[in-house]
């Protein structure tokens, strides 16, 4: 009796949930529906389209314009690539996202100047002739902030401590290992340190 009952309560709710699962998805149609719908052959009208209708989403010169007619506040969620002689300002509210665009395209970055802030990090090892420096923020890991997000700087001039909150403007430049760097033609240290753990 007991197995029968279990059995019954499973089939009512597998009867139930897929009732309410295929209204949710649009799949039930009444009777009525059925037999007003058009049986007939697809019309030409469906089997083509309108070509100010297919060109809508692929005009590269109207998506151009809204890009370029977008509010200050959109404009910071876009990472606009550098033009020749254009600073790149790495702003805070999309640092990560920027920051890896410039590792993701670099050839496009090179010989750029870039400006950031962040905080100073330093790692020294002994395989090393010079300890390196980094402008960093936290970046998202699997503990919120156990990775780092920025570049390496090449500065002429004698390093803040360690941690200390910087702007940093400078060349970017690959190295013989093709790994990018900073080269700086400013650093200075700032009072008001911004956000140190990014996300976007």
């Amino acid at each position: 009796m007991r197995k029968t009952f279990l059995l019954l309560v499973v089939c009512l709710f597998l009867i139930t949930g897929c009732t309410s699962q295929e209204e949710a998805m649009g799949y039930l149609i009444t009777e009525d529906e059925v037999t007003a719908q058009d049986t007939s052959e697809p019309t030409e009208e469906i089997e083509t389209l309108d070509k100010s209708e297919a060109s809508e989403g692929t005009d590269t010169e109207e998506s151009d314009s809204i890009v370029e007619n977008a509010d200050s506040e959109e404009s910071d969620t876009i990472v606009e690539k550098p033009n020749s002689g254009d600073v790149v300002t790495i702003n805070e509210k999309m640092f990560l996202t920027h920051v890896t665009d410039i590792y993701v395209n670099a050839e496009e970055y090179i010989g750029k100047t870039i400006q950031c802030e962040g905080m100073l990090l330093m790692h020294d090892s002994e395989l090393l002739i010079h300890p390196k420096y980094f402008v960093v923020r936290n970046g998202p890991g699997c503990c919120g902030d156990d990775g780092y997000v920025g570049f390496e700087i090449i500065w002429e001039g004698e390093y803040p401590e360690v941690n200390e909150w910087i702007e940093v403007k400078g060349v970017l430049e690959s190295d013989e290992f093709n790994m990018i760097r900073l080269t700086l033609d400013s650093l200075e240290v700032l009072e008001v340190r911004g956000e140190e753990t990014v996300s976007h």
